[in-house]
């Protein structure tokens, strides 16, 4: 049986804001679930262990074909995403609930458009166009 994740401190309760349609997308998933206390959980309103989360994830990284990873790495996916859409870093901070900048910036995994463009214009520089 799952057991209930909890935050390491007080601090740790954040709410972060959905848009209209994930909350829509959201409460269809949820439909009849709507009185258990949580939104991914057994039919019998328990929460998923561990392992049953991880057998699910694993199934879905193999479909797609990406390395199998733990729950952990959708914080840092988070971050990634943030980092692309370019939102302010004291936001992307507050919703990953870190204390300094310079934590966030290790969740960070995102080469930027800019990078990329200079990559292909040094190798382009050094190498023609072969």
């Amino acid at each position: 049986m799952g057991r209930v994740q909890t935050t390491k401190t007080a601090r740790g309760k954040r709410v972060c804001v959905l848009s209209p349609s994930l909350a829509t997308h959201l409460g269809d998933i949820a439909g009849a679930r709507l009185e258990m206390p949580f939104l991914f959980a057994t039919t019998a309103g328990r929460p998923f262990s561990q392992v049953t989360v991880r057998r699910h994830l694993w199934l879905i990284c193999d479909q797609l074909g990406i390395k199998r990873t733990g729950m952990h790495a959708f914080r840092h996916g988070n971050e990634t995403v943030m980092a692309h859409l370019h939102a302010p870093p004291k936001l992307r901070q507050q919703r990953l609930g870190h204390s300094d900048e310079r934590m966030m910036l290790r969740y960070e995994h995102v080469v930027s458009q800019d990078e990329l463009s200079l990559v292909q214009k040094l190798g382009t520089m050094l190498v023609g166009n072969a």
